[in-house]
């Protein structure tokens, strides 16, 4: 399943993409939310640069592939809610950390997200 179909309508139509949560800050951080309450593992992220012109940048910095995974006996719902931690923690400081530079003027970080589906009973 698309991650991208868990979130509200409302939701899915701000997302840069009709195939994946690509989303500015507020709107990632919810989406988070949103996710682990529904059971789904933050995998990872993506921020991604828009230029005032509409041109993307991907720049390697803002890229983080979590390498979470769930420890031995560990309840699949605290997995999901230390990975949304993470996620959510690293990317507010890549944002905070972005949003001090000069470069960041007239620009805006939107985020992509890996999502894993919670698994079938």
């Amino acid at each position: 399943m698309n991650p991208l179909k868990v979130l509200p309508a409302r939701m899915r139509q701000r997302s840069r993409s009709t195939e994946e949560i690509v989303m500015p800050i507020e709107q990632v951080i919810r989406a988070i939310d949103i996710l682990s309450a529904a059971g789904w593992a933050l995998r990872g992220w993506e921020g991604l640069i828009v230029q005032q012109s509409g041109v993307e940048e991907r720049p390697s910095e803002f890229q983080r592939e979590l390498g979470i995974s769930q420890k031995y006996n560990e309840q699949q719902e605290d997995f999901v809610r230390r990975s949304a931690l993470l996620c959510r923690t690293s990317i507010m400081e890549a944002y905070n950390t972005w949003s001090i530079r000069p470069e960041s003027k007239g620009a805006q970080m939107w985020f992509y997200l890996q999502a894993e589906a919670p698994e079938e009973e």
